[in-house]
Protein backbone atom coordinates (compact mmCIF):
# COMPACT_ATOMS: atom_id res chain seq x y z
CA UNK A 1 0.00 0.00 0.00
CA UNK A 2 1.09 3.52 -0.64
CA UNK A 3 1.28 6.29 1.93
CA UNK A 4 -1.75 7.93 0.34
CA UNK A 5 -3.79 4.71 0.57
CA UNK A 6 -2.79 4.28 4.21
CA UNK A 7 -3.75 7.90 4.97
CA UNK A 8 -7.22 7.48 3.39
CA UNK A 9 -7.87 4.29 5.33
CA UNK A 10 -6.73 5.96 8.57
CA UNK A 11 -9.09 8.89 7.97
CA UNK A 12 -11.96 6.47 7.31
CA UNK A 13 -11.15 4.23 10.28
CA UNK A 14 -14.02 5.67 12.34
CA UNK A 15 -16.58 4.12 9.97
CA UNK A 16 -18.36 7.45 9.39
CA UNK A 17 -19.13 9.04 6.03
CA UNK A 18 -16.56 11.67 4.99
CA UNK A 19 -16.76 14.14 2.08
CA UNK A 20 -14.58 13.04 -0.81
CA UNK A 21 -13.12 16.55 -0.96
CA UNK A 22 -11.80 16.13 2.60
CA UNK A 23 -9.93 12.98 1.63
CA UNK A 24 -8.59 14.48 -1.60
CA UNK A 25 -7.38 17.59 0.27
CA UNK A 26 -5.60 15.38 2.80
CA UNK A 27 -3.67 13.24 0.31
CA UNK A 28 -3.19 15.52 -2.73
CA UNK A 29 0.07 16.97 -1.34
CA UNK A 30 1.45 13.40 -1.19
CA UNK A 31 1.14 12.97 -4.95
CA UNK A 32 4.36 13.46 -6.94
CA UNK A 33 4.39 16.84 -8.73
CA UNK A 34 6.10 15.63 -11.93
CA UNK A 35 3.57 12.98 -12.92
CA UNK A 36 0.73 15.26 -11.79
CA UNK A 37 1.95 18.04 -14.10
CA UNK A 38 2.41 15.69 -17.07
CA UNK A 39 -1.04 14.16 -16.57
CA UNK A 40 -2.73 17.56 -16.65
CA UNK A 41 -0.66 18.88 -19.56
CA UNK A 42 -1.45 15.81 -21.69
CA UNK A 43 -5.14 16.23 -20.89
CA UNK A 44 -5.08 19.96 -21.64
CA UNK A 45 -3.36 19.45 -24.99
CA UNK A 46 -5.71 16.60 -25.93
CA UNK A 47 -8.71 18.82 -25.17
CA UNK A 48 -7.28 21.56 -27.37
CA UNK A 49 -6.84 19.07 -30.23
CA UNK A 50 -10.42 17.78 -29.83
CA UNK A 51 -11.75 21.32 -30.05
CA UNK A 52 -9.63 21.97 -33.13
CA UNK A 53 -7.77 24.76 -31.35
CA UNK A 54 -4.03 25.20 -31.78
CA UNK A 55 -2.06 23.41 -29.09
CA UNK A 56 -0.45 26.05 -26.92
CA UNK A 57 2.25 25.94 -24.31
CA UNK A 58 1.69 27.07 -20.76
CA UNK A 59 2.59 30.59 -19.78
CA UNK A 60 5.24 31.00 -17.12
CA UNK A 61 3.67 30.58 -13.68
CA UNK A 62 0.86 28.28 -14.80
CA UNK A 63 2.80 25.17 -13.86
CA UNK A 64 1.63 25.33 -10.24
CA UNK A 65 -1.98 25.31 -11.40
CA UNK A 66 -1.37 22.17 -13.46
CA UNK A 67 0.52 20.49 -10.63
CA UNK A 68 -2.21 21.19 -8.07
CA UNK A 69 -4.96 19.99 -10.41
CA UNK A 70 -2.97 16.87 -11.31
CA UNK A 71 -2.38 16.07 -7.65
CA UNK A 72 -6.12 16.27 -7.01
CA UNK A 73 -6.83 13.95 -9.96
CA UNK A 74 -4.23 11.47 -8.69
CA UNK A 75 -5.68 11.65 -5.17
CA UNK A 76 -9.14 10.90 -6.54
CA UNK A 77 -7.65 7.89 -8.35
CA UNK A 78 -6.39 6.53 -5.03
CA UNK A 79 -9.92 6.59 -3.58
CA UNK A 80 -11.36 5.10 -6.79
CA UNK A 81 -8.85 2.24 -6.52
CA UNK A 82 -9.93 1.53 -2.96
CA UNK A 83 -13.54 1.43 -4.12
CA UNK A 84 -12.69 -1.04 -6.90
CA UNK A 85 -10.93 -3.27 -4.37
CA UNK A 86 -13.99 -3.23 -2.12
CA UNK A 87 -12.35 -1.39 0.78
CA UNK A 88 -14.52 1.74 0.65
CA UNK A 89 -17.95 2.67 -0.59
CA UNK A 90 -19.28 5.93 -1.99
CA UNK A 91 -22.66 7.59 -1.95
CA UNK A 92 -23.93 10.80 -3.46
CA UNK A 93 -23.43 12.46 -6.80
CA UNK A 94 -20.85 14.71 -8.46
CA UNK A 95 -19.89 17.40 -5.94
CA UNK A 96 -21.57 15.77 -2.93
CA UNK A 97 -19.81 12.42 -2.84
CA UNK A 98 -19.18 10.88 0.56
CA UNK A 99 -16.91 7.94 1.30
CA UNK A 100 -16.58 5.48 4.16
CA UNK A 101 -14.68 2.31 4.85
CA UNK A 102 -16.75 -0.81 4.33
CA UNK A 103 -17.53 -2.24 7.76
CA UNK A 104 -15.41 -5.31 8.38
CA UNK A 105 -13.08 -4.35 5.51
CA UNK A 106 -9.31 -4.33 5.72
CA UNK A 107 -8.63 -1.05 7.52
CA UNK A 108 -5.29 -0.70 9.36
Amino acid sequence: MTQATDKVLQLLHDGEWHPLSELVDAIAPMMAPGPAYRRMELGRKAAQRRRGAPVTTRQRGDEQTSIAAGQRVAARSVVRGLRRRGQVEERGERLNIEVRAIPGGSVP
